[in-house]
């Protein structure tokens, strides 16, 4: 087992640890300082180690908390699936509180052998849209922003409801279908073509979603990855913004598949953190100015819903 110094304080230099191309379970384990002083976990923290591979793919991983000065991860064959330099970062998340860790450089010595093709994967994906998609569906339809109706109308879908009142009162108009099993086959009940089916149902499959960088940025600027499922699209951002001026009014990235409404989220940035803005038209910019005196890293999610 590798073992290494990890400061929670980024900003200084790196540290490297050592790994063959597509290993898996190959254990490290960083003792935790804030600056001079050991760093000790609380227990309460959520862990997470990022990986940023050479290709541009992203892997994360979770770690056990282990409520000391130090923690432990393994690596996953995706982790290591690229030789070179590999840009790590420990995550440490506490209620409303990200934090993370100095970078530091996982170096993958080449295998003579070959091994699986590199692709991101993040551990907890599926989690992480259903909390996004559940927060996005109550956002777009709270009681600010639905009409009742006192019975269910004809036409009105999307955007109404029907108080309880209502629901009571049409449910007692209707006749009783208890019986429906044992009744004739002729006349009447004979033709059930207009009884309603069970729509099919099939789970979320990965869409086509493109990403680009703003018409006005340099060359060579770099661009975040992008994943749908369905209606949710997902911005990853592991990514090393050039030093330079931002305006509020420049644009970032263009995305292909736009959200349906004007989202902001934010995201850390170098040591601190920055606010990013999606319109309806898939521009990405910033929520103010930003001026960077050195290339930063920012690093972050975006989750929205699109039509």
């Amino acid at each position: 087992m590798e073992v290494f110094n990890l400061d929670i304080i980024p900003g200084k230099s790196a540290p490297v640890i050592h790994a063959s191309q597509f290993d898996a379970g190959r254990e490290f384990k960083a003792n935790l300082f804030e600056g001079p002083t050991v760093y000790t976990l609380s227990g309460a923290e959520t862990l997470s180690v990022i990986v940023r591979k050479p290709d541009g793919n992203m892997v994360t991983a979770a770690v056990t908390n282990t409520s000391d000065s130090y923690i432990t991860f393994e690596t996953t064959e995706q982790m290591t699936a690229c030789d070179g330099a590999n840009l790590c970062e420990l995550r440490i998340e506490n209620g409303a509180d990200v934090i993370g860790s100095i970078n530091f450089i996982m170096e993958v010595e080449k295998s003579p052998d070959t091994g699986i093709t590199s692709a991101s994967e993040i551990h907890n994906l599926e989690a992480q849209v259903d909390a996004f998609t559940a927060i996005a569906v109550a956002n777009q339809y709270d009681s600010a922003n639905v009409i009742f109706d006192n019975a269910p109308t004809p036409g009105h879908g999307n955007g109404y409801a029907v108080t309880s009142e209502g629901v009571a009162t049409a449910l007692g108009t209707k006749a009783d279908t208890s019986s429906l099993a044992t009744v004739a086959t002729t006349g009447a009940y004979s033709d059930l073509s207009g009884l309603p089916t069970i729509p099919d149902i099939t789970p979320l499959t990965e869409t086509s979603i493109t990403i680009t960088k703003g018409a006005t940025m340099p060359s060579g600027f770099p661009v975040p990855s992008v994943m749908r499922y369905g209606k949710v699209c997902i911005v990853n951002f592991s990514i090393q913004i050039p030093a330079g001026t931002y305006a509020s009014s420049d644009i970032l990235w263009k995305l292909s598949i736009a959200p349906t409404s004007h989202i902001r989220n934010t995201v850390a940035m170098g040591g601190s953190t920055t606010t990013l803005n999606i319109n309806t038209s898939g521009e990405i910019y910033f929520q103010g100015s930003q001026t960077l005196s050195g290339s930063a890293w920012t690093f972050g999610q975006i989750v929205y819903i699109t039509a």
